[in-house]
């Protein structure tokens, strides 16, 4: 249990926020650099085109790809 290795997606539409957070456990393999480029260049297009499942769905396939 110490490892701390999660990764969270909060997603607010009515608040219009997204955020991704890791656990300090992944933060040499995805950092929060790559976590903003991954809400920037793949889940806010496709929110904007109303593709929520598309985007959650590229952004989670681009996680694993980094961890």
């Amino acid at each position: 249990m110490d490892k701390n290795n999660g990764i969270l997606i909060g997603i607010s539409t009515a608040k219009r926020k997204i955020r991704i957070s890791n656990g300090s456990g992944i933060v040499d393999k995805l950092s929060d650099k790559e976590t903003k480029a991954i809400i920037d260049d793949i889940i806010i297009p496709a929110f904007k085109r109303g593709n929520y499942f598309e985007g959650l769905l590229n952004a989670i396939e681009e996680i694993i790809k980094k961890v």
